[in-house]
């Protein structure tokens, strides 16, 4: 935002002490989109505009940039067999997620991935929610945990942002302003076949290490379902460009649930 440095490369949920929870929308949202409707969103639903109007104070263009794919619901060192046993637990997850599972009664902690190991291997948390079997397995997670919970529905989708200084973009010609959003669009989609390539080979790696792959019971995913939805009306409350934002995401989901209905999930059935 000084002009200081005239671009950086980060994630929008790390702003929602600043900005507020809708610059969770930009990275991710429990139950939300996933990659390929979020994109249409994003570049033909109205999805850009609005981040352009939410980070404008600040001075600094948004582009998205990368793109870690879906997530898994992460590492217990313990099952969990209902939701009284997310009672107390202790567990590092980002985002907006985090206020769900404190909704659910867990004790959500906030640590750097650099110490997510250690704690975790020590017992200090007794759960990390992080990212895919290829980011997962680099931390040694399996190591420390052995219940591997899916699905996601923490993190649908994982897009890292570009913030750039507003001054230094509008100062480039306007062909140059057009490389730079294609690049970063270039490398959203080599993010996102990144990850789907090597999530894909590293959860072959530790099903092979016999790490348990469980999934969350319907009783956890229904009641992180509806704190969910608290959770994302707290945030939209907040303003009305958070309000505005919120709105648009939800019915362009709506719209895209439909269509997935038909196209997707009825090749994958």
């Amino acid at each position: 935002a000084s002009g200081d440095v005239q671009m950086g490369h980060t994630a929008s949920f790390f702003w929602t002490g600043k900005v507020g929870g809708s610059a969770a929308y930009y990275t991710t949202v429990p139950f939300g989109m996933t990659s390929e409707p979020y994109l249409g969103w994003l570049h033909y639903g109205g999805g850009q505009a609005l981040w352009d109007q939410l980070y404008a104070p600040f001075g600094v263009k948004p582009l998205m940039a990368g793109n870690s794919g879906m997530t898994m619901g992460g590492w217990f060192k313990r099952p969990v067999e209902d939701l009284e046993d997310l009672a107390g637990l202790k567990i590092r997850a980002g985002g907006l997620g985090g206020a769900v599972y404190a909704k659910l009664g867990a004790s959500v902690v906030s640590l750097p991935p650099s110490q997510l190991y250690e704690n975790l291997n020590s017992g200090a948390i007794d759960a990390v929610e992080f990212l895919g079997p290829f980011s997962d397995t680099a931390l040694g997670f399996y190591q420390a945990a052995n219940n591997y919970y899916h699905p996601g529905f923490n993190k649908p989708n994982g897009p890292a942002e570009a913030l750039i200084n507003q001054t230094a973009f509008e100062a480039l010609p306007t062909h140059l302003q057009q490389i730079v959003e294609d690049a970063c669009l270039a490398e959203s989609t080599y993010g996102t076949a990144e990850a789907w390539a090597n999530n894909a080979a590293k959860l072959q790696e530790l099903e092979a290490l016999g790490v348990s792959l469980r999934s969350f019971p319907e009783e956890v995913i229904e009641a992180a379902r509806a704190a969910a939805a608290e959770v994302m009306e707290e945030a939209a409350a907040e303003n009305d460009l958070a309000q505005q934002i919120h709105n648009s995401y939800w019915t362009f989901e709506a719209q895209s649930r439909a269509l997935l209905d038909v196209t997707k999930s009825s090749f994958l059935a």
